[in-house]
């Protein structure tokens, strides 16, 4: 009788733990700081730099493994062509747009009039705003119709190069102290001193050193699956080991990779480990998360918000960059964008765009413990 009372006990017990772990679900928790307007964000970092952009292709061979695995291997993507109503012109002309020569025109046309490799299913929201769009999968043997320079360019992301002045940086210490001690807790002892040696000999400094880790490993890369997205890069930007947390990455969806993240997962991560800043008053310092909601129109700032809103997540970086994975398809790579290229491309996607920061709670993350819940905004 004793042995069941034990293990009664012992199993409530438990239960009253994981309940405690995953509190906050479900829950109306006051609205925070909304910014519905990107002017207000202040820079905390004005480093002199210098900026380039460009438009990044998918590479070759990621398309030609694509076109030959996507049906072998669920989690990647097919390649597609939209095809908008009337079906007929629109194929017409998209056979015109890529077509390896005028010749093969016609042959590239058949080819997408009677679909040999599939209709690739239009994701929820486009299916609701565009109704008389296809898209066609491009099988392996469609690829000698194609002009893959074309179609590169077409999945192309933009991106920015981004070069900062030593030079310029040296003679403003407070700026250099300030920037040195916004990237410590991102960086190793080793790499700090190597990015305080650069400032000191007036070098250019890239990418290569102003980048965490896992964004330095990535930068302009692509992937071959599906699911790693927005969340999982602003996440991997401040630790990789919070996506690998069985209580942080809650489940594994079908047919995307293991890794991907979703809205109610990356409250989760923000719940745990960071806190939320109020940017009007809060000058945006490296590494803080910003999260973008799609706000239903009726809503108001003063009423609880819901997980679900969610839709993009970036980590921001100084002046007025941030380091992004446009969504979780592999056509988007990892890139370095401006907040306005951010604001202005998910304007296009969302009835009402919303902003709300968070910055890593440093104390905690180091020890993985549950940490004082912080969001007051969502349900």
């Amino acid at each position: 009788m004793y042995r069941w009372v034990s293990i009664t006990l012992l199993v409530l017990g438990w239960a009253m733990v994981f309940a405690q772990d995953a509190k906050g679900v479900g829950q109306k928790i006051a609205p925070g700081s909304w910014i519905f307007d990107p002017s207000v964000l202040k820079a905390s970092l004005k480093l002199p730099l210098e900026t380039e952009r460009f438009m990044l292709p998918v590479p070759t061979e990621h398309i030609l493994k694509r076109t030959k695995l996507f049906n072998q291997d669920p989690r990647i993507e097919p390649i597609t062509l939209t095809i908008k109503h009337p079906y007929e012109s629109s194929i017409r002309k998209v056979a015109r747009d890529y077509a390896a020569s005028s010749y093969l025109t016609d042959a590239l046309a058949a080819y997408l009039r009677h679909q040999p490799a599939g209709i690739y299913p239009l994701p929820k929201r486009l299916k609701l705003k565009k109704p008389l769009l296809k898209r066609v999968i491009i099988g392996h043997d469609a690829l000698s119709l194609i002009d893959l320079g074309k179609l590169q360019q077409k999945l192309a992301s933009p991106s920015h190069t981004v070069r900062i002045d030593g030079k310029k940086l040296s003679k403003n210490h407070h700026l250099t102290r300030e920037f040195l001690a916004q990237l410590r807790p991102f960086f190793s002892h080793p790499a700090m001193t190597e990015m305080a040696r650069q400032i000191e000999q007036k070098s250019i400094i890239g990418e290569r050193l102003f980048l965490s880790r896992f964004a330095r490993k990535m930068l302009r890369k692509h992937v071959l699956y599906r699911g790693l997205n927005c969340f999982h890069a602003a996440m991997a930007f401040q630790d990789p080991s919070l996506l690998t947390m069985s209580r942080t990455n809650l489940r594994e969806e079908r047919g995307h990779h293991h890794l991907m993240i979703n809205h109610d997962e990356i409250w989760h991560i923000l719940n745990w480990y960071f806190y939320e800043i109020d940017p009007e008053k809060s000058p945006l310092k490296y590494g803080d998360v910003m999260v973008f909601l799609d706000v239903p129109g009726a809503h108001e700032p003063t009423r609880p918000a819901a997980y679900p809103w969610i839709v993009h997540a970036s980590a921001y970086l100084f002046n007025n960059l941030v380091y992004s994975k446009g969504s979780k398809s592999p056509n988007t790579a990892y890139t370095i964008k401006t907040l306005e290229e951010e604001w202005s491309s998910w304007s296009r996607h969302t009835d009402r765009l919303a902003l709300k920061v968070y910055r890593k709670n440093y104390i905690h993350l180091g020890k993985k413990t549950l940490t004082l819940s912080r969001n007051d905004w969502l349900q």
